[in-house]
């Protein structure tokens, strides 16, 4: 297997990708399949799953063996590591060969003072089950700014550890609520860049901001995220780049009702 990325933004983006991966799980598999490499897994609570999909055309170099192990497992703390060291023109190789026991890691780069550099990071056995993630119509879709939804969910997080979300036919409101005062946001409808709302809809429902926090971590893979809701369905966050994409999924919180 030998991958190679030479484009700088999509060597920040595979980069930026790992750094924030690290706060859902240690160690992940990764699959190396014919049209593209892909990542699944959930969070040591099971409330979110992730799903990272870099397709052929992200790699400048896309090559596999056919003895090739097409599923490795590497601990992601590691490899953000080990990544975070590369300077800003170098490009990145990944390789091994058959049924290895390291991946094989080089920055490399044209640039005086950029020195190049090679790592083996040790692979690991990690058994977990893939789930399969079925189409879900949500109840209400839209297209926002990533910029405006992170401030907007870390300004949140201020107040509370849950963050609630209200849509309807006019207006959608963040709202939280906690002991030391609140916080609403209303959004206008006109003021997102799209929005579809199933008919005579309007719904609320609560999530854990922690976990959206992370979600928004993600923020320089695109200007726009689209979110996906439902009152009895996992949100759907999802970054698209490069014929790519970044899905995360997080279960609605109990709201316990008051007495």
């Amino acid at each position: 297997m030998k991958l190679t990325i030479t484009d700088i933004g999509n060597a920040e983006k595979f980069t930026h990708i790992f750094q924030h991966l690290k706060n859902f799980t240690d160690n992940i598999n990764i699959d190396f399949l014919e049209d593209k490499v892909y990542i699944q897994g959930m969070d040591s609570a099971h409330v979110s799953l992730y799903e990272i999909s870099f397709d052929k055309s992200f790699f400048e170099i896309y090559e596999l063996s056919d003895d090739d192990n097409r599923e490795i497992g590497i601990n992601n703390v590691y490899l953000y590591k080990i990544l975070n060291t590369r300077f800003p023109n170098q490009t990145i190789e990944l390789n091994y060969s058959g049924d290895t026991n390291n991946l094989n890691i080089d920055f490399k780069s044209n640039q005086k003072d950029e020195f190049d550099k090679s790592f083996e990071l040790p692979l690991m056995e990690i058994n977990v089950e893939k789930l399969h993630i079925p189409e879900i119509e949500y109840q209400a879709d839209l297209v926002i700014s990533t910029s405006v939804l992170t401030k907007m969910i870390d300004e949140l997080a201020i107040f509370d550890e849950k963050i609630n979300i209200n849509c309807n036919d006019e207006i959608i409101n963040f709202t939280a609520t906690g002991v030391e005062g609140a916080m609403n946001v209303k959004i206008p409808i006109e003021d997102v860049d799209e929005y579809l709302l199933e008919e005579d809809g309007n719904m609320s429902v609560s999530y854990s901001i922690k976990q959206f926090q992370f979600m928004c971590d993600f923020n320089k893979l695109s200007e726009v995220v689209k979110m996906g809701i439902s009152d009895s369905q996992p949100m759907l966050i999802s970054y698209e780049f490069n014929e790519s994409y970044a899905k995360f999924y997080l279960a609605p919180s109990i709201v316990e009702d008051e007495e």
